[in-house]
Protein backbone atom coordinates (compact mmCIF):
# COMPACT_ATOMS: atom_id res chain seq x y z
CA UNK A 1 0.00 0.00 0.00
CA UNK A 2 1.31 3.50 -1.12
CA UNK A 3 0.70 6.62 1.39
CA UNK A 4 -0.98 9.31 -1.44
CA UNK A 5 1.28 12.14 -1.86
CA UNK A 6 1.00 14.69 1.07
CA UNK A 7 -0.42 17.35 -1.46
CA UNK A 8 -3.49 15.39 -2.60
CA UNK A 9 -6.45 16.18 -0.98
CA UNK A 10 -8.37 14.00 0.95
CA UNK A 11 -11.53 12.50 -0.80
CA UNK A 12 -15.04 13.28 0.70
CA UNK A 13 -16.44 10.05 3.12
CA UNK A 14 -18.65 7.39 1.00
CA UNK A 15 -21.86 7.95 1.40
CA UNK A 16 -23.97 4.94 2.25
CA UNK A 17 -21.68 2.85 3.77
CA UNK A 18 -22.92 -0.18 5.72
CA UNK A 19 -20.96 -2.60 8.07
CA UNK A 20 -21.89 -5.66 8.90
CA UNK A 21 -20.86 -9.46 9.85
CA UNK A 22 -20.82 -11.33 6.26
CA UNK A 23 -22.72 -14.40 6.08
CA UNK A 24 -23.61 -15.35 2.46
CA UNK A 25 -21.49 -16.44 0.01
CA UNK A 26 -21.41 -13.72 -2.37
CA UNK A 27 -20.59 -11.35 0.69
CA UNK A 28 -17.29 -14.28 1.68
CA UNK A 29 -16.64 -14.18 -2.01
CA UNK A 30 -16.14 -10.45 -2.06
CA UNK A 31 -14.15 -10.30 0.98
CA UNK A 32 -11.85 -13.17 -0.15
CA UNK A 33 -11.19 -11.05 -3.33
CA UNK A 34 -10.93 -8.17 -2.14
CA UNK A 35 -8.09 -9.65 0.47
CA UNK A 36 -6.46 -10.94 -2.35
CA UNK A 37 -6.86 -7.91 -4.08
CA UNK A 38 -5.07 -6.09 -1.33
CA UNK A 39 -2.45 -8.41 -0.35
CA UNK A 40 -0.91 -10.18 -3.10
CA UNK A 41 0.16 -6.80 -5.80
CA UNK A 42 1.85 -7.55 -8.49
CA UNK A 43 3.60 -5.06 -11.48
CA UNK A 44 2.30 -4.61 -14.39
CA UNK A 45 4.78 -6.83 -16.43
CA UNK A 46 3.44 -9.38 -14.21
CA UNK A 47 -0.26 -9.24 -14.47
CA UNK A 48 -1.47 -12.57 -15.89
CA UNK A 49 0.55 -14.57 -13.20
CA UNK A 50 -0.48 -12.25 -10.62
CA UNK A 51 -3.92 -12.67 -11.94
CA UNK A 52 -4.06 -16.43 -11.58
CA UNK A 53 -2.37 -16.20 -7.97
CA UNK A 54 -5.05 -13.38 -6.59
CA UNK A 55 -7.61 -16.26 -7.94
CA UNK A 56 -5.94 -19.07 -6.20
CA UNK A 57 -6.04 -17.08 -2.89
CA UNK A 58 -9.46 -15.67 -3.15
CA UNK A 59 -10.26 -19.40 -3.26
CA UNK A 60 -8.31 -20.53 -0.38
CA UNK A 61 -9.26 -17.44 1.72
CA UNK A 62 -13.10 -18.12 0.63
CA UNK A 63 -13.15 -21.92 2.13
CA UNK A 64 -11.52 -20.38 5.09
CA UNK A 65 -13.98 -17.96 5.42
CA UNK A 66 -16.88 -20.51 4.98
CA UNK A 67 -15.35 -23.02 7.54
CA UNK A 68 -14.97 -20.65 10.58
CA UNK A 69 -18.93 -19.20 9.58
CA UNK A 70 -19.99 -23.02 9.27
CA UNK A 71 -18.10 -24.02 12.70
CA UNK A 72 -20.19 -21.32 14.37
CA UNK A 73 -23.16 -22.05 12.99
CA UNK A 74 -22.96 -25.74 13.55
CA UNK A 75 -22.11 -24.69 17.51
CA UNK A 76 -25.51 -22.55 17.36
CA UNK A 77 -27.46 -25.62 15.53
CA UNK A 78 -25.98 -28.42 18.41
CA UNK A 79 -27.37 -26.22 20.99
CA UNK A 80 -23.77 -24.69 22.25
CA UNK A 81 -22.78 -20.81 22.52
CA UNK A 82 -20.65 -20.17 19.92
CA UNK A 83 -18.97 -17.23 22.46
CA UNK A 84 -18.08 -20.23 24.54
CA UNK A 85 -16.10 -21.97 21.88
CA UNK A 86 -12.27 -21.88 22.39
CA UNK A 87 -11.74 -19.75 19.19
CA UNK A 88 -14.64 -17.88 17.54
CA UNK A 89 -14.37 -15.70 14.75
CA UNK A 90 -16.21 -13.12 12.16
CA UNK A 91 -15.49 -11.29 9.21
CA UNK A 92 -16.49 -7.68 8.88
CA UNK A 93 -17.46 -6.03 5.63
CA UNK A 94 -18.48 -2.64 4.46
CA UNK A 95 -20.66 -2.33 1.62
CA UNK A 96 -20.92 0.72 -0.34
CA UNK A 97 -23.46 1.63 -3.19
CA UNK A 98 -21.76 1.32 -6.78
CA UNK A 99 -23.40 4.82 -7.53
CA UNK A 100 -20.63 6.24 -4.54
CA UNK A 101 -18.26 5.95 -6.84
CA UNK A 102 -19.96 7.45 -10.47
CA UNK A 103 -20.74 5.61 -13.67
CA UNK A 104 -18.74 2.53 -13.98
CA UNK A 105 -15.37 2.75 -16.14
CA UNK A 106 -16.72 2.47 -19.55
CA UNK A 107 -15.40 -0.42 -22.24
CA UNK A 108 -12.14 0.44 -24.66
CA UNK A 109 -12.57 0.09 -28.14
CA UNK A 110 -9.90 -3.42 -27.88
CA UNK A 111 -12.22 -4.42 -25.13
CA UNK A 112 -16.38 -4.56 -24.76
CA UNK A 113 -15.93 -5.27 -21.01
CA UNK A 114 -15.16 -2.76 -18.52
CA UNK A 115 -11.62 -2.10 -16.87
CA UNK A 116 -11.17 -3.96 -14.10
CA UNK A 117 -8.29 -2.49 -13.17
CA UNK A 118 -9.53 1.36 -12.85
CA UNK A 119 -8.54 2.46 -9.23
CA UNK A 120 -11.92 4.75 -9.29
CA UNK A 121 -14.19 2.39 -9.53
CA UNK A 122 -14.30 -0.85 -7.72
CA UNK A 123 -12.97 -4.61 -8.70
CA UNK A 124 -16.52 -6.39 -10.55
CA UNK A 125 -15.47 -9.01 -8.69
CA UNK A 126 -16.38 -7.10 -5.21
CA UNK A 127 -19.61 -6.31 -6.36
CA UNK A 128 -23.05 -7.62 -5.08
CA UNK A 129 -26.02 -7.64 -6.40
CA UNK A 130 -29.23 -5.29 -5.47
CA UNK A 131 -30.90 -8.77 -3.38
CA UNK A 132 -27.54 -9.16 -1.71
CA UNK A 133 -25.90 -6.07 -0.90
CA UNK A 134 -28.44 -5.15 2.19
CA UNK A 135 -28.38 -1.22 1.03
CA UNK A 136 -32.28 -1.45 0.40
CA UNK A 137 -32.40 -2.86 -3.20
CA UNK A 138 -29.27 -0.93 -4.76
CA UNK A 139 -26.26 -2.76 -6.11
CA UNK A 140 -23.18 -2.27 -3.72
CA UNK A 141 -19.19 -3.65 -3.51
CA UNK A 142 -18.13 -4.76 -0.58
CA UNK A 143 -15.01 -1.86 0.02
CA UNK A 144 -13.28 -3.13 3.46
CA UNK A 145 -12.78 -5.97 5.46
CA UNK A 146 -11.48 -6.94 8.84
CA UNK A 147 -11.69 -10.41 11.05
CA UNK A 148 -12.47 -10.07 14.73
CA UNK A 149 -11.36 -12.94 16.57
CA UNK A 150 -11.68 -14.20 19.82
CA UNK A 151 -9.50 -16.98 21.51
CA UNK A 152 -8.97 -18.67 25.20
CA UNK A 153 -5.82 -19.07 26.31
CA UNK A 154 -4.38 -22.39 26.39
CA UNK A 155 -4.74 -22.88 29.97
CA UNK A 156 -9.02 -22.16 29.62
CA UNK A 157 -9.37 -24.78 27.37
CA UNK A 158 -8.20 -22.39 24.37
CA UNK A 159 -6.35 -22.84 21.50
CA UNK A 160 -3.65 -25.69 21.30
CA UNK A 161 -0.24 -23.74 20.05
CA UNK A 162 -1.19 -19.60 21.07
CA UNK A 163 0.34 -18.90 24.22
CA UNK A 164 -1.61 -15.53 25.33
CA UNK A 165 1.48 -13.71 27.20
CA UNK A 166 0.99 -12.78 30.96
CA UNK A 167 -1.49 -13.53 33.02
CA UNK A 168 -4.53 -13.14 30.30
CA UNK A 169 -7.13 -15.86 30.01
CA UNK A 170 -8.20 -14.86 26.96
CA UNK A 171 -7.97 -12.20 23.92
CA UNK A 172 -9.61 -10.40 20.87
CA UNK A 173 -7.50 -9.27 18.01
CA UNK A 174 -8.24 -7.89 14.11
CA UNK A 175 -6.75 -9.46 11.23
CA UNK A 176 -7.14 -9.15 7.37
CA UNK A 177 -7.92 -5.17 7.56
CA UNK A 178 -7.98 -3.78 4.37
CA UNK A 179 -9.85 -1.49 1.79
CA UNK A 180 -10.16 -1.13 -1.72
CA UNK A 181 -8.34 1.28 -4.18
CA UNK A 182 -11.58 3.50 -4.35
CA UNK A 183 -12.33 3.52 -0.73
CA UNK A 184 -9.00 4.37 0.01
CA UNK A 185 -8.55 7.40 2.66
CA UNK A 186 -12.54 7.56 2.90
CA UNK A 187 -12.80 6.37 6.60
CA UNK A 188 -13.80 2.95 5.66
CA UNK A 189 -10.87 1.27 7.72
CA UNK A 190 -11.77 3.58 10.64
CA UNK A 191 -15.42 2.99 10.38
CA UNK A 192 -14.40 -0.84 10.31
CA UNK A 193 -12.60 -0.18 13.77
Amino acid sequence: MRAAPPDTPKPPPLPGLVLRVATSDAELTAAAALRAQAFYVYPPDRAFAGRLHQELKTREEFEALVAVRDAAAAATAAGGDPAASSARSACLIAVAPLAAFGPPPAASSSSPAPDPTDPHYPHPALHLDAAASGLGGVPGAVVGTLDVAYARARGAGGVPGEDLVGYVRSAAYMANVCAAPPARRRGVGARLL
